[in-house]
């Protein structure tokens, strides 16, 4: 699977991945926990050196590092309010004991969703149906928005024991607009057990990179309950 640089959804106003159609234009997952320029690559081939530090980020943290995180602590950003679908979670249940760093976990999950969705690439009706659909029904349709990806994701790493908060934002260049015009965008971060900080990353771009015009407007710890609220109160 290849991936290009995520699309902008009138229906949900929210950000999607979309899968590029030249080879060799694969660009590797990375991250970090601090603040992410777009890469500028002339050659998609090649990664920019940012890209590689942030890459080693990713590989330095072990699975096995978690297993040392305060339960009690982050119970918050650990707790599992709708499980995956059964066959989905089988294919990567072991992948977090079984990869030597948190960048093969990654890689091998998201891998295994785009395997699994195989042709089919389900956009999204609207912002409600991104976020507040089942898990299962999202995968069972192949949604691809950026709700739905920090939805599974972020179920996902949960279930791994890696604890996770759940990202509304907007892009910088509309903020100013109308909230109906707003490109809502959403991601996730996630707790780096090495340095105690919360890590920004989306699932939604190829590089795992969240979008350098991308503004935090709030967090939270799930879509269904939280975000609804204010969701149903008129706020986004």
């Amino acid at each position: 699977m290849k991936y290009g640089e995520s699309y902008y959804n009138e229906k949900t106003r929210e950000w999607e991945e979309t899968i590029a159609e030249e080879e060799g234009d694969h660009v590797l997952p990375t991250t970090t926990n601090f603040p992410i320029e777009k890469l500028k690559q002339k050659n998609k081939n090649e990664e920019s050196k940012d890209q590689k530090q942030l890459k080693f980020v990713l590989e330095s943290i072990k699975p096995s590092e978690y297993q040392n995180v305060d339960i009690e602590k982050f119970k918050e950003y650990l707790e599992i309010k709708e499980d995956l679908p059964k066959e989905f979670w089988e294919k990567i249940e072991n992948s977090i004991q079984e990869e030597e760093n948190l960048y093969q976990v990654f890689l091998r999950t998201k891998e295994t969703l785009d395997n699994l969705y195989g042709e089919k690439k389900d956009r999204g009706k609207s912002l409600s149906d991104s976020r507040f659909t089942s898990l299962e029904e999202m995968i069972e349709r192949g949604m691809i928005s950026c709700g739905s990806y920090a939805k599974i994701f972020g179920t996902t790493l949960r279930k791994f024991g890696i604890p996770v908060k759940f990202i509304h934002g907007i892009l910088e260049e509309q903020k100013n607009l109308p909230k109906e015009w707003e490109n809502r965008h959403a991601w996730l971060e996630f707790y780096n057990p090495q340095d105690e900080n919360w890590v920004p990353i989306d699932f939604t771009e190829g590089s795992l990179e969240p979008r350098s015009t991308a503004i935090k407007i709030k967090e939270y710890t799930n879509w269904d309950e939280e975000f609804k609220k204010d969701y149903e109160k008129g706020d986004f």
